[in-house]
């Protein structure tokens, strides 16, 4: 499961989102929080899986995802330096399988750089289809 979500993921790249109207790149900032929390903390493997169940519904989030709000605006720690980011939710109705969620993406953005995918969470309970 996990090489399966590192390989899907490594094929992303860039998606352009027309909610914030520029392209969403997918690196390794993204991909390093499936597995660690921001203090660097390996996630438990509930919560583990549970983002890579959802992976797959990212790339269809942000290319369709219409609700776009700043969420919040914080000061961390990147390599070193301490830098502000605002992060941003977009979040879309998806059909996973039997069963419909309402999945958001979180992407962040630094004041110089692109907006970049940082992590997925379902919003509500799953239903059946």
């Amino acid at each position: 499961m996990i090489s399966e979500a590192k390989a899907l993921y490594k094929t992303l790249g860039s998606i352009y989102c027309p909610a914030i109207k520029q392209d969403v790149v997918f690196g390794h900032h993204g991909e390093n929080h499936l597995f660690f929390d921001g203090h660097g903390h390996r996630r438990n493997e509930q919560n583990i899986r549970r983002r890579l169940y959802l992976l797959p519904l990212a790339p269809n989030i942000v290319k369709n995802g219409k609700p776009v709000k700043l969420k919040e605006t914080r000061t961390i720690r990147v390599r070193g330096n301490i830098r502000e980011a605002d992060f941003y939710e977009i979040g879309l109705s998806c059909l996973n399988g039997k069963f419909t969620e309402f999945a958001v993406v979180i992407v962040r953005k630094f004041p110089i750089g692109p907006f970049h995918y940082y992590s997925i969470r379902s919003k509500h309970k799953r239903r059946r289809k």
